[in-house]
């Protein structure tokens, strides 16, 4: 097929001159039929992304764990201090283990359970020191 711009011969199957790039009259092909995509499947059983708002309850457990176990750090001395921080910090971190901040709950918990051991112990020590006329 010869262009109509310039002259050159170009095959008959081609759309455009080989020569200018000048369109070939009557050689477009037709546009291919386009068949429709279908839509991504969803699997509905998945969770991917969703916001899940006992998630972010279970985190704040979690933290509130760690911040009263290491608050009981120092509230071991006074037991009527001692005794509820410490128990908080066993309740929070053991709600908290189901958190994905399960590291933060379990430190809480940790924390709890020695410094509760720790306020017991402080406890008997004042009773019986008490007892003996010694405070």
């Amino acid at each position: 097929m010869k262009c109509p711009n310039c002259n050159t011969e170009n095959p008959a199957d081609y759309a455009f001159c080989l020569s200018c790039g000048s369109q070939l009259r009557g050689t477009m092909p037709p546009a291919p039929a386009t068949m429709p995509v279908p839509p991504p499947q969803i699997n509905p059983s998945a969770t991917y992304g969703e916001f899940d708002p006992n998630a972010e309850k279970e985190n704040k457990k979690a933290l509130a764990s760690l911040v009263l176990g290491l608050i009981s750090i120092v509230g071991w001395w006074f037991p009527f201090t001692g005794f509820p921080l410490t128990i908080c910090a066993i309740v929070f971190g053991t709600m908290g283990l189901k958190a994905e901040k399960r590291k933060q709950a379990t430190a809480g918990l940790v924390l709890g359970v020695i410094f509760l051991i720790v306020t017991l112990i402080n406890s008997i020590v004042g009773a019986v020191l008490g007892a003996q006329g010694l405070l």
